[in-house]
């Protein structure tokens, strides 16, 4: 007798097979659905999506949410609007945040992503009042008081970015003077900080503030391209010698030359003359609240920043021995700009950065917890 295949045994593998089939289906389709919701509901509610997408940190799909906000209005000739200026403020925050993170063609595509949308936000009217309400906030909501000098300007925060990623883009490296932008540095280096007596006023402190953090930021810059870190600073003047002595070329441009003109730029001997004018400035202001204090914070951490940047510069510069040479003088100099001298006596002096980390936080930490009790 001949064996008879069991007709349940060949609809089993059919049945468990159709059912998998279907069950991709399902879920494809499902995906696909969502999606289409999701695109949806970006379309047609963008501010939000934006809201739901910032509250999953899924900063992508957050950016691509403002812009699809963004899209609905003029770039130009428009009204307040502190919604309007803040999803651009969030849209220009980031596409920072994203350069910062991203790698490869991703990274030159959100680097035209901030230089365009922080260009933008600072076209808004009267751009200056949101800047100070998102101030407010951001100091207000840091629960460590110690963190807000790093929260104590969105505007600088945003210029600086930006400069970053023109550096990154090879476009530019112009320095943007003020906070709202109205003037460009070279007006100023040939009017204004080019003069005999050149002094510092409160309404220029700000503006200034950015340009000294944009310059730290083109230093930082060259440094993570030719391989200067933290490391390397720190094991003293020896390391970073020897480090130096590996370079071949001039990399800071800003600063110096190797062109027709061989040596120190402009701005660098400008700076080079005029910056006690500014730690003078910094370090003379009052803390007779917390707001005051914390604004000293922010400034003197960033003159001393920028100080101590420029001592590694000059010392990278000294030890590679250019044709024409970089003297000793130069980075003693600014070495000697990070010291504050107060008094008239030899030992009437501190570091900068010594007296922002060990004096001038502490103390407004101590006013800020005391104002916050009497409230």
């Amino acid at each position: 007798m001949e064996n008879q295949s069991n007709p349940n045994n060949q609809s089993a593998p059919d049945f468990y097979r159709t059912a998998a089939v279907t069950a991709i289906k399902t879920v494809y389709a499902v995906f696909v659905s969502v999606a289409l919701v999701c695109t949806l509901i970006v379309f047609l509610f963008p501010f939000g999506a934006m809201q739901f997408y910032l509250e999953l940190n899924n900063r992508h799909r957050a950016l691509e949410s403002a812009e699809s906000y963004l899209k609905q209005y003029p770039e130009e000739g428009r009204e307040w609007d502190s919604r309007y200026a803040g999803v651009l403020y969030r849209a220009a925050q980031l596409a920072g945040d994203l350069f910062d993170d991203a790698t490869g063609s991703r990274k030159e595509f959100y680097a035209e992503k901030t230089v365009e949308l922080t260009e933008r936000y600072f076209t808004v009217d009267s751009v200056s009042m949101k800047n100070e309400q998102i101030d407010a906030f951001n100091v207000g909501a840091a629960v460590n008081p110690m963190l807000h000098p790093g929260l104590y300007s969105i505007a600088d925060h945003l210029t600086v970015t930006a400069y970053r990623a023109n550096l990154y883009l090879d476009k530019s490296t112009a320095i943007v003077w003020t906070r709202d932008r109205e003037l460009p540095l070279d007006v100023l280096l040939n009017s204004t900080l080019a003069t005999a007596n050149f002094e510092l006023t409160d309404d220029m402190l700000l503006p200034w503030m950015t340009v000294f953090n944009q310059l730290s930021a083109y230093i930082d810059t060259v440094f993570a391209e030719i391989g200067v870190t933290p490391a390397i600073i720190k094991a003293g003047d020896n390391a970073l010698g020897d480090f130096a002595a590996t370079l071949n070329g001039n990399h800071f441009d800003l600063f110096y030359t190797l062109g027709q003109n061989k040596g120190f730029t402009k701005l660098y001997t400008l700076l080079t003359d005029q910056f006690s004018v500014f730690s003078d400035f910094v370090n003379r202001m009052s803390r007779d609240s917390a707001a005051a204090a914390l604004k000293q914070c922010y400034c003197v951490k960033t003159v001393s920043g920028f100080a101590t940047r420029m001592d590694t510069v000059t010392y990278i510069l000294y030890a590679q021995g250019y044709p024409i040479e970089v003297s000793a003088e130069a980075w003693q100099t600014w070495r000697a700009n990070d010291v504050y001298r107060y008094g008239e006596g030899e030992l009437d002096y501190y570091y900068m950065s010594s007296y922002y980390t060990n004096t001038l936080l502490p103390t407004y930490v101590q006013l800020y917890n005391e104002e916050k009790l009497k409230q």
